[in-house]
Order: structure tokens, then sequence, then C-alpha cells
């Protein structure tokens, strides 16, 4: 049973096995504080050898199936809680990494919720048959406390419309940190042998303590100003390829839009926007640049849509608004629901609009190709929307989306069912854009 219908009858609904699950867990810091950090190291200290050794290796059968690399936990741990405690640094490898131990939990990441997918291609498009391609899924991961944090999946788009999304590969990985995440930007490395569907973003910079919420990637080619779009095959060109991905950090109290950019997906850098327009919610980058500048569809006031450009990718200043939600179902707000796709007709910008009660649903604004601050066509009614008697979840009434890619005729739009379970939308490109009313 479908969870969600499309009342417009544009998209095929097919489910996914994308839901919670309690399964997926991390390794975090737990109790660093001066205070245990004295007391734990003084305990620690005392124990002979023997003791230490015990202690290690019961800690390593209970762990090591459930972690990669536990060792590597333990030791980067213990660096953690020498800046509290010095003298830790001289002692004994063993030593040391019990000491990182006690510093460590476990997290689930996805136990209360996994929605608000995004898709982008994939960078080896090798070893396909005919009329398929691969794509990357981010998927956002809700845990205790709601903490937010970015999956990655890897699909494999069918010829026939077919989405094949691939299951998490386990134990997850939350690579290793460069950079000092304190001012905000740094980086995370993946070696070679972590699988995608192992790669783990979780919250470290002090702007994102509560989460790194809805990743819109985006495949962004840097071609030369041309006048001609990318082609479809453009993901193969990789020196000229970069995938960057809006996402908001959240510190319980502030939101603060952010950029990931990676080349690979196994070196990803992670960085606050600025200017006076890097506000709120709901980016989304345009795949090329416009007139040897990038573009966005935003919302800077947490109602109407906007669209910005600058000549930095860090840096926005400049803003105008595009569209003020118009419809009943969008009336409360409107927000941008991933990056604009490039067709022949314009660019395709999925959208999400709020109705009385809260009630999110999904639709396209078509831009004009040349001059995408001009709106030339909109949904009139959903093309997703909650079902009346499968609306509830851990968010009740919503369905969303954080981006569509296409595929040969088709468009791919994965999305989330009232924050609970992920589904995929196939449906006509030029169906969709002829389903618009002109504005």
């Amino acid at each position: 049973m479908n969870t969600n219908t499309s009342t417009s009858g544009l998209f095929d609904i097919r489910n996914t096995d994308l839901g919670p699950d309690s399964s997926l867990i991390i390794a975090r810091t737990f109790g660093l504080s001066d205070d245990r950090v004295r007391r734990i190291s003084g305990q620690i200290e005392s124990m002979d050898e023997a003791e230490v050794s015990r202690i290690l290796e019961e800690t390593r059968r209970r762990f090591a199936g459930r972690h990669r690399g536990v060792d590597r936990l333990f030791d980067e741990r213990a660096e953690l809680v020498s800046a509290h405690a010095p003298h830790t640094r001289s002692w004994s490898g063993d030593r040391r990494r019990v000491l990182g131990a006690c510093f460590l939990m476990e997290y689930s990441i996805a136990s209360a919720a996994v929605f608000n997918p995004s898709i982008c291609p994939h960078p080896d498009q090798g070893g396909l048959a005919a009329g398929e391609r691969r794509a990357i899924v981010s998927l956002r991961a809700v845990g205790e406390g709601h903490i937010s944090s970015v999956l990655f999946r890897e699909a494999i788009l069918g010829a026939d419309g077919a989405v094949d999304i691939a299951p998490a590969d386990s134990p997850l990985d939350t690579g290793t940190l460069g950079g000092d995440p304190s001012t905000g930007e740094y980086e995370v490395f993946f070696d070679d042998g972590v699988p995608l569907g192992a790669r783990t973003l979780f919250p470290v910079a002090p702007d994102e303590k509560v989460g790194l919420e809805d990743v819109r990637l985006v495949q962004f080619a840097d071609l030369a100003e041309s006048g001609v779009r990318a082609p479809d095959g453009i993901d193969g060109v990789a020196s000229r390829v970069r995938y960057y991905g809006t996402v908001t950090g959240y510190d319980g109290e502030h939101i603060v839009p952010k950029m990931i950019e990676t080349s690979d997906f196994r070196r990803f850098r992670i960085f606050p926007l600025s200017g006076a327009q890097a506000a709120n919610k709901d980016m989304g980058l345009f795949p090329r640049k416009l007139g040897g500048r990038y573009w966005m569809v935003g919302r800077q006031d947490g109602q109407r849509m906007s669209i910005m450009h600058s000549d930095s990718i860090e840096h926005w200043e400049t803003t105008e608004l595009l569209r003020e939600p118009y419809f009943d179902w969008e009336i409360m707000q409107i927000g941008g629901c991933g990056s604009p796709i490039e067709t022949n007709d314009g660019w395709l910008v999925p959208m999400h609009g709020v109705g009385p009660f809260r009630r999110y649903s999904i639709g396209f604004y078509l831009l004009d190709l040349d001059d995408p601050a001009r709106v030339r066509a909109v949904s009139r009614r959903p093309a997703i929307e909650p079902a009346d008697d499968e609306r509830d979840g851990y968010v009740p009434n919503v369905v969303y989306t954080c981006g569509a890619m296409p595929h040969g005729e088709r468009l791919i739009m994965p999305y989330a069912v009232n924050d609970t379970a992920i589904h995929v939308a196939v449906g006509e490109t030029a169906g969709v854009i002829e389903s618009l009313v002109e504005v």
C-alpha cells in the first residue's frame, strides 16, 4: 500500500524500506568534564598493566564488531581527553585506549526518524546496463534528542523507471576530522575502504550541535559560459564537476545556513554561508553558473520564495522576491525543495507549500531559462500531498523532498512521508511541466 498518493496523477509512487532504524549506531563523546576526567584518569593511572589489558580486551570484544576500528576510536577520544589531563599523553597505548573508551557512548542516529531525502548523479557511472544511471541519495536521520545527521545511499535508476536504493553498510563510520570545527568550518575524510552507505556526517561544530538538517545535493558543472545547458552525461567530466549541498546547522536556538562541498563523497568540506541574504532555510543552488555568477533559490523571511546570485559560493548579499504564497494549499508559507532542474522549457524547481493546520505538500515552479528571476508557471494544486487516511508519523501531515533529478524523460524524486519513511515519486518531466499554470 502506498502511504501517500499523488492526487494530481503525475507520479507513480514507489515504497522503499527506508525508515527509522535503531541498528544504525555511531560512537560519540560521553561525559567529558574536568571533574570526571580527573577522577577516571586517577583510577586508570592506579591500575596495573594486567588490569588495563583485561579491561581493554573486554571492551574490544564487546564493541569491535559494532564499529569500524575501535582502537582508532579509543585513540581519538583519548587525545580529546588529554586536553583536560595533559599528563595522560605519556601513558602507554593500552592505558590511553582504556581512558578513551571510558568517554565514548553508542548513539543510535536513526532511531526516531529518517526523512527529507535529496538525490544527485553518482560520480561513478561505470558498470551499468544500457539505460541505467547510478545516483546518490542523502537522508536526514534523527535519533535521541532530535539530533540530525546525514546518511548516504547508492541508488540504481533503471531504464524502465525502477529505483533500487541500497541498504546501509554497517558498521557506520563518521570519518576523520580536519580543520577546527569550533570555527564552523571543517573537513571530514573517509578511508577508501569505507563504503558510501556507511559514511555518516555527524554534527560536530558548535553552530550545529543539534544537527545538520535537510541537505539539498546538486551536481555542479563548472562549464565555460556558452549559453548551452550541461549535457546529461556531464557527471563523466570529473575534473569539471563538483557536488554541493546546502544544509542547515542548528544549535538549539539559531539556524545557520551552511554548505557541503565534495568531489568524490569521500572528502567533505563543510562551511557556513555569509552575507545579509544567507538567512533562513530552503536554499537550493542552481547546477551551474549563470552570467558568471552562482544562483540560488531560497526563503529569507520564512514565508516567501526569493532568488539570490553571487560572485562567491560562500557570500550572499543580493536577493529579489520570486513569489509570495497565493493558493490555499500554500497559504501559510512556501519554500524550496531542492535545486532547480534545467530543462528545455525552463528551470523546474521543486517547492513546498504549507496550508491550514501546518499541512505540507509538494509542487513545482517553472522559471525562465534565461531570466531565472521570472516565474513562468506554478502548480495550482499540489503534485503530492498527504493522504487523508494515512498521515500519521513522527511529524503528521507532511510530505517533503530536498531534491529531484532527471533520468531520461523521467523525473525521479524521493520524498519523506510524515518525517517517518521515504518513498520515491517517478513521473514524466514533460507531464509535470504541462500541469503547471502560467502566471
